[in-house]
């Protein structure tokens, strides 16, 4: 049934309904479509019914069916908080302090060279979300997972194996996975309008915690977020009492 779902995945392109309607109607499936799919995927996968699939995703609605990823994977299973913004000297004390008190970051939908440069910043223990596997794969991608250090210590996860043109991912799911892994999001810096749109529409439906850094509390950010509950962070303390360390 494992490799049903990641099939299936690979078919509709991580489209959830799509699945979720093939598995309802019993879609005659051949083995043999299944297992050249399956074996044509290049990275670690587990799907909803994997015993080591994460906790946190189970929680939420409509969880991924399936979930790729290359690296350090037990880092999907540990605390982290999701990052939105971009780190810069005003910031990185404050990420260095949450990483210091046991909790991972997780970051979402970097280039290169941004991955690069918090990779420098900070060698281990981060997760990167990205919007797809396959074409990620690009040359400086893979030099970056050519780093025995970096692959080893870091995390790169998707729900999406190849995205599809002709499907809007931009309110169906992109936000599900990056913010389901952490039930739990830290705004650092300045902010696309569209994803603290999503920010806001999600985690209205989801039990999900939301704080800003104090240099990040913008008005933009305070009119798209004023339906929820947001936690200002203006001390370093503040952080881990707001993102508490859970065992």
């Amino acid at each position: 049934m494992d490799e049903i779902l990641l099939y299936l995945s690979l078919k509709y392109f991580g489209e959830w309904m799509a699945i979720y309607d093939s598995l309802q109607k019993k879609e005659e499936l051949k083995v043999y479509d299944i297992k050249k799919a399956v074996n044509e995927v290049d990275a670690d996968w587990i799907t909803l019914i994997s015993s080591d699939y994460p906790k946190n995703l189970k929680t939420i609605y409509k969880p991924p069916f399936g979930v790729f990823n290359y690296g350090k994977t037990k880092l999907l299973h540990q605390n982290m908080v999701t990052i939105l913004g971009s780190i810069d000297e005003d910031n990185e004390q404050a990420l260095d302090y949450l990483r210091t008190n046991g909790i991972n970051l997780l970051w979402v939908k970097k280039s290169n060279k941004e991955m690069l440069e918090i990779i420098s910043t900070f060698p281990t223990n981060n997760i990167f979300y990205l919007e797809e596997m396959k074409n990620a794969g690009n040359k400086t991608f893979q030099n970056i997972l050519a780093n025995e250090d970096v692959i080893m210590e870091n995390a790169f996860c998707s729900e999406v194996w190849e995205r599809q043109q002709t499907i809007d991912y931009s309110n169906q799911w992109q936000e599900r996975l990056y913010i389901g892994l952490s039930l739990q999001v830290l705004i650092i810096s300045e902010v696309k309008c569209k994803e603290l749109l999503a920010l806001a529409e999600y985690c209205e439906k989801e039990d999900i915690k939301v704080g800003v850094l104090k240099k990040a509390y913008t008005p933009k950010v305070a009119k798209t977020l004023s339906k929820i509950k947001v936690f200002i962070i203006d001390e370093l303390d503040r952080l881990t009492s707001v993102f508490a360390v859970k065992n």
